[in-house]
């Protein structure tokens, strides 16, 4: 087993419907960040990185394709249903273990955990952990984790238009919109829905 330093961030807290996401990302072994950081800049076309919800769909799947192979990550998921049973700040856990648990799998240990504010984990008793306000924007292991949990969490909705056509969960995601709302008040709650979150009208 390898051990490497991870950032951690997590996508779908506050969404009415699909998964919670924890991505986990180790830049452990790259040889020069900052030169590729500026790669990734000069392909998604922009100035600086930002958290994934600052950027565009087109900007994080250009991320995505251009990280996957060149870094350490991994993603844990908690599904809507383990989601109402454990409330959010058990399922940020359960996913980030899942997470860690994913990257067992491929040889590495965790040694130290980057992790944006808010963001509870297991193993904080047993492995030193950083918690950073707006973690997401300042260390490049946070925002590369925010990136790939963003993009593997929006590609797992809009997959899911298919099964449920008339909800919009390809342009959503799952979060409240207004045309959310309406297709659930009209049509009632999907087994992706969160309970916990929106409730129908007796």
């Amino acid at each position: 087993m390898s051990a490497i330093t991870i950032g951690i961030d997590e996508v779908g807290r506050g969404a009415l419907a699909g998964p919670l996401v924890v991505g986990a990302v180790s830049l452990d072994g790259v040889e020069d960040r900052m030169h590729m950081a500026q790669e990734l800049l000069s392909v998604m076309g922009r100035a600086e990185l930002r958290d994934s919800k600052k950027l565009t769909k087109i900007q994080r799947e250009k991320a995505f394709f251009f990280l996957k192979n060149k870094i350490i990550w991994a993603i844990g998921e908690v599904d809507p249903e383990e989601i109402d049973h454990l409330g959010l700040t058990s399922a940020v856990s359960l996913a980030t273990e899942r997470a860690f648990e994913s990257l067992e799998k491929q040889g590495f240990t965790v040694s130290e955990v980057l992790a944006d504010a808010g963001i509870v984990h297991p193993f904080e008793d047993t492995v030193p952990t950083q918690k950073i306000i707006k973690g997401d924007e300042k260390i490049m292991e946070i925002t590369f984790a925010s990136i790939m949990a963003k993009v593997w969490r929006d590609r797992i909705m809009q997959e899911q238009e298919i099964v449920y056509p008339d909800y919009g969960f390809a342009q959503h995601v799952g979060y409240g919109t207004f045309g959310h709302y309406r297709a659930i008040k009209s049509k009632g709650l999907t087994p992706l829905h969160r309970r916990l979150f929106v409730k129908l009208e007796e």
